[in-house]
């Protein structure tokens, strides 16, 4: 067995605190953009769990993202920028 807690005789899953962070970004290198912080999510355990983006003329883009990301790592993407 793994993890969990078992109470009464029932085994239930180990449970993770996940933290949600939105974010906006308008930039000309939109994905790259993505990449990186797709890059950094992986790293710290956590994915880009929606996304919308939209042309806003020339080259440049903008969108929105939710991040999900496990809550130990939320404060080490604001060290970063990220959030």
């Amino acid at each position: 067995m793994y993890g969990g807690s078992n109470v009464n005789g029932r085994t239930f899953p180990e449970r993770k605190v996940i933290s949600i962070a939105t974010l906006t970004i308008e930039i000309s290198r939109f994905q790259v953009v993505i990449n990186e912080i797709t890059i950094i999510m992986l790293d710290k355990g956590g994915f880009i769990s929606s996304s919308s983006i939209s042309d806003i003329g020339n080259t440049d883009r903008n969108g929105f993202l939710t991040l999900s990301v496990p809550q130990m790592n939320i404060c080490s993407l604001r060290n970063i920028g990220i959030i």
